[in-house]
């Protein structure tokens, strides 16, 4: 089973726009391996888990 089907993840710019910087921004970290969140490169996409997201923003996960 493929990683990006075990757990959520949202896109690069969701995920800029979630932390407050620019999508060109959240590029230029992932390509320096600075990017404040764990990334997932799948071929030539890339996704961020929401967990860690989540984590970075002081976000509980909300029971279901």
């Amino acid at each position: 089973m493929d990683i990006l089907e075990t757990q959520p993840t949202v896109d690069v710019a969701t995920a800029a726009k979630a932390i407050g910087i620019s999508r060109s921004t959240a590029f230029k970290l992932i390509a320096a391996n600075e990017f404040p969140v764990r990334v997932i490169r799948a071929g030539r996409r890339i996704v961020v888990p929401t967990a860690g997201l989540r984590a970075l923003l002081g976000i509980e996960e909300v029971p279901a």
